[in-house]
This record gives C-alpha cells, sequence and structure tokens, in this order.
C-alpha cells in the first residue's frame, strides 16, 4: 500500500493563523463546508474544545508536515445517544495535489468518525456551485439529503447548501 501523502494532527493555536489568512483570500481554499463556518477560529475552537463537541485536525502535506488544510468531526447534540456528527474540511487549492490531499484528508477523517468513535452516520455540508466537493462525496458513498435554498450568503449572493450523508453500513461497504 502506497504512504499517504497527508497526515492529521490536533490543531493548535499557531495553526489557526495560517490557516485563518488563506481563508480570506478570494480563492484560496477547498470549503467542504459553508464558508461563514471559518469565522473567527481561535474563539471557536477554546469553546469547542472545553465541552468535547468537536474534534479539529489540522491535514499536513506528509513529506513537509506543512499545514495545507483544516478538518473536523463535530458531534451533533450527545454523540453517545446520537452517534452522528458533521465533518468539515478545508484544504488549500493554491498547490496542484488538492484534489488528491482532499480525498486523502477526508478518508481519515472518516475513519476516525466510524472506526474509532464508531459513529451510525456523518453530514458533509457544501454549496451548490461546488463541484468538486459534490464529486468527492459521491465520489465516497455520500448521499445527497438535502437541499438548503439560499442559505449561504457569499459576495453579494446566496447560494443553496446541499447535506450529504454517509450511514456506517455503507462506508464499511464502500471500503471494503
Amino acid at each position: 500500500m502506497m504512504e499517504s501523502s497527508i497526515v492529521l494532527r490536533t490543531l493548535e493555536r499557531d495553526d489557526l493563523k495560517r490557516i485563518q489568512a488563506w481563508s480570506r483570500n478570494k480563492n484560496p481554499a477547498w470549503l467542504s463546508r459553508e464558508p461563514h463556518r471559518l469565522g473567527p477560529l481561535d474563539q471557536m475552537t477554546m469553546q469547542r474544545g472545553e465541552n468535547n463537541s468537536e474534534r479539529e485536525f489540522a491535514v499536513l502535506e506528509n513529506s513537509s508536515k506543512r499545514v495545507v488544510g483544516w478538518g473536523s468531526v463535530a458531534f451533533c447534540n450527545s454523540p453517545r445517544r446520537n452517534k452522528s456528527a458533521d465533518i468539515g474540511l478545508v484544504v488549500r487549492q493554491d498547490n496542484p495535489p488538492h484534489e488528491r490531499w482532499a480525498e486523502e484528508a477526508m478518508r481519515l477523517l472518516l475513519a476516525i468518525a466510524f472506526d474509532e468513535l464508531k459513529l451510525h452516520r456523518v453530514s458533509w455540508r457544501t454549496l451548490c456551485e461546488d463541484q468538486e466537493t459534490i464529486a468527492l462525496a459521491t465520489q465516497m458513498g455520500f448521499e445527497e439529503e438535502a437541499r438548503l435554498r439560499e442559505k449561504v450568503s457569499l459576495e453579494g449572493g446566496f447560494y443553496d447548501a446541499i447535506v450529504f450523508g454517509l450511514l456506517a453500513k455503507d462506508y464499511y461497504r464502500y471500503n471494503q
């Protein structure tokens, strides 16, 4: 098996400044989550860390250990009761292998969600215009579950958000 070009590690405070800097640029990241979700990362990360409602990761290029993205598994209500979470992923787009990085990072996040955390389902949201993310979600076994009309205000317009879902049984069938 070929070594992954991406690794995940716990998000650190220093990572937040880098991620915020390139997430503010026009088109720097492949957003696989609604853009407003990136808000004040520092404050959000510290609040979520206190109640363990979300696990956040820096996405690193394996060879250089350079931060190229950010991923998260955010529990829906009580993870013990609902066994579900939202997955988020942002990967830098200004480097040629970003599609491969996104696919590898999502595979790692799904392994954490299903193999480690033993979740029953995960959801993944994106904008309807984000064809790369929609294609990746479909390729990985996610199914479109909802379209939230004009949910996101971005650059003077309103855009639909698409919610994808993946059940554990489908994840394991897909990854056999």
